[in-house]
């Protein structure tokens, strides 16, 4: 898995992408999902930073984990792990729309070809 920048036209693999974000590449979107993205009006989590985002999917893992197993928050150790949970739980469906908006579609059916698209 790659990220691709392109405001600086840049790659990103997966070693780049941790050293980065702090997260590897396939929590990328679970971490847009807490902690949102401005640029792209990705709301976020109210009151989850990049250290929370951080902290939460290197300990847990990701979204669906964070939901299925809410108890474990508390044992890890950042700031305000105690009462997470509860964060998470009032803001389930902000976090799951903001995954759905960080989430790049792939299946979009396209009436050009790839020809068709081509610089001329």
């Amino acid at each position: 898995i790659t990220l691709i920048n392109t405001m600086t036209n840049t790659i990103l693999g997966p070693d780049e992408v941790v050293n980065k974000y702090g997260v590897p590449p396939e929590l990328i979107i679970d971490f847009l999902a807490l902690m949102g993205d401005s640029s792209d009006n990705i709301p976020g989590v109210p009151g989850v930073g990049e250290k929370t985002a951080q902290a939460l999917l290197q300990g847990l893992g990701g979204l669906d984990t964070l939901y299925a197993e809410p108890e474990k928050i508390a044992g890890l150790t950042f700031r305000g792990a105690k009462t997470m949970a509860a964060k998470l739980a009032q803001n389930k469906d902000v976090a799951y729309l903001s995954y759905n908006l960080a989430t790049i579609k792939t299946d979009v059916e396209l009436e050009l070809t790839c020809e068709q698209l081509e610089v001329q």
